[in-house]
């Protein structure tokens, strides 16, 4: 059995970067069990239950500080917003375990008692499937120059299913800074004959990124490659962008 100490969970919803103001994170993944008994001359002894929808929730907490309240604040008036949570004894590396979803935010509470350090905490519901997927890039990664990044071994997709790219720029800086992104996939680490799985020649466009947000794009593609990477492409005088990249099949 392998196990781990939780210090290492990292947060982003939107462009906000939860990592450094959270210190309890709760994600639940569950299916509603739906009533569908009915009355019987012979008399009713068990409930049937059949499967329902697939529910997703989540509620976080942590140290209250001016800059993630500006954020939170806004939060619950925001519908789908792209979350991932990196679950991993290793999160500040490339390969980290990630789940990614999007998050209807309902609640925002701030408080505590006297002599407490002044908190926060934060519940929601998901919108949409969640992915199990692994980082493309370190938690975060502050990106300046052109190049790739290093491979990740991750799952092949050898039926049509959909591959998904989340991208979330925390911070960026510089005079005119642009930043285009593809996800290559390959049959090795080496990527000596890489594919375009989303962005460049793949026929779906990742819009060149010039401040903070968050995206998703996706595509439905067969591959038997299981090694992917984030090739990044920066303009601008000295650019810095600030980012967590994260690929999903499903």
């Amino acid at each position: 059995m392998a196990g781990f100490v939780q210090t290492n969970v990292g947060l982003f919803i939107g462009s906000f970067n939860y990592t450094g103001y959270s210190n309890r994170i709760e994600l639940t993944f569950g299916q509603e069990l739906l009533d569908g008994t009915v009355f019987s001359n012979l008399g009713v002894a068990h409930r049937t239950r059949l499967p329902g929808l697939h529910t997703i929730g989540m509620n976080f907490a942590g140290i209250w500080d001016s800059a993630q309240d500006a954020h939170s604040h806004s939060l619950p008036k925001v519908e789908d917003v792209l979350t991932t949570v990196i679950s991993n004894a290793s999160n500040v590396a490339t390969g980290a375990i990630t789940y990614q979803f999007g998050l209807d935010l309902g609640e925002f509470q701030r408080g505590g008692q006297v002599g407490d350090l002044f908190a926060f905490s934060i519940n929601g519901e998901g919108t949409g499937p969640l992915f199990r997927g692994a980082s493309l890039t370190a938690n975060p990664s502050v990106l300046t120059t052109t190049g790739n990044g290093g491979p990740v071994l991750y799952m092949a997709a050898p039926a049509p299913k959909v591959t998904y790219l989340d991208i979330h720029v925390t911070a960026v800086s510089g005079t005119s800074p642009t930043l285009d992104l593809i996800l290559q996939s390959a049959s090795g680490p080496t990527f000596l004959s890489p594919t375009d799985v989303i962005g460049g020649s793949s026929g779906v466009p990742i819009t060149q990124i010039t401040a903070a947000g968050s995206a998703r794009y996706s595509r439905s593609f067969v591959n038997t490659h299981t090694y992917y990477r984030i090739v990044r492409t920066v303009g601008g005088t000295a650019p810095s962008f600030t980012c967590q990249i994260s690929v999903a099949i499903l």
